[in-house]
């Protein structure tokens, strides 16, 4: 898998100057993101000073892109930066962003995603951005795989309410993936407010988890229709040993 090294300016690149250390975690960083902020690249660097962007723009190295979305301007790879990412990094074939292809409605979830793995990052021993979760497996995959003390945790960074039937499916995607060894050990959900965390982990605390298929003929979702249930509807019951690979927790996002 391809994997964000996050001890990367303490090992194998000690010799080189600060500057062209920084420059290449930022570059990295956006080929694995794709995107971000000069705050949140401010604060994977820990620097105050946001004059180390002006030169990296003069390098060519870096543009900013506007998102409706965003509260600021939104940083990506120039093709030189791209360049330089192909160079450097086993991801960095696929660096060069086209900012016209980033969804406003998912570019503020995203930049909260990097929020969250840049506060797990010195226990971290790797992250893998969503788009380079490459284990073959069916269905969703997570919003990044960060491994910490030689265990792979799935994030889930959510922002808004869903409905029921989305939040149980994610559920028992994540919950068939734990059970047949799809790539993880453990998943962690992360919310901007407590109440938000609640009405997660009430649908969670459930002792039977119905199953849902969206029938288009309906234009809705519906309860999947099993003959081997008494009631007409199946339904899963996760073991207390799946519960207890999920956590939950509130966290600062944007």
């Amino acid at each position: 898998m391809l994997a964000l090294d996050t001890s990367f300016n303490e090992k194998e690149h000690s010799n080189m100057k600060r500057f062209d250390q920084k420059t290449l975690i930022v570059i990295e960083w956006l080929s694995m993101f794709r995107f971000s902020t000069q705050q949140i690249l401010l604060e994977r660097l820990a620097l105050k000073n946001r004059n180390f962007f002006t030169k990296l723009k003069k390098r060519n190295l870096i543009r900013e892109v506007s998102c409706d979305t965003t509260p600021s301007k939104l940083i990506v790879l120039t093709k030189n930066g791209a360049i330089h990412a192909a160079e450097n990094f086993e991801h960095g074939a696929r660096a060069l962003t086209d900012s016209s292809r980033i969804n406003p409605t998912t570019a503020r979830h995203d930049l909260s995603v990097q929020r969250v793995v840049i506060s797990y990052l010195d226990r971290a021993d790797s992250v893998i951005s969503e788009r380079f979760i490459q284990f073959g497996i069916q269905g969703k995959v997570p919003d990044a795989l960060v491994n910490i003390d030689s265990m792979s945790y799935a994030f889930e960074i959510e922002r808004t309410h869903k409905t029921k039937p989305r939040i149980y499916q994610a559920f028992q995607n994540h919950l068939y993936k734990l059970r047949d060894g799809g790539g993880y050990d453990r998943v962690k959900y992360f919310f901007p407010k407590d109440a938000l965390l609640k009405m997660y982990t009430t649908i969670f605390n459930e002792t039977d988890w119905p199953i849902y298929e969206f029938s288009t003929s309906r234009n809705r979702w519906v309860t999947k229709q099993d003959i081997l249930e008494s009631d007409g509807v199946a339904k899963i019951k996760p073991t207390d040993l799946l519960r207890s690979r999920f956590e939950f927790s509130v966290v600062d996002m944007l």
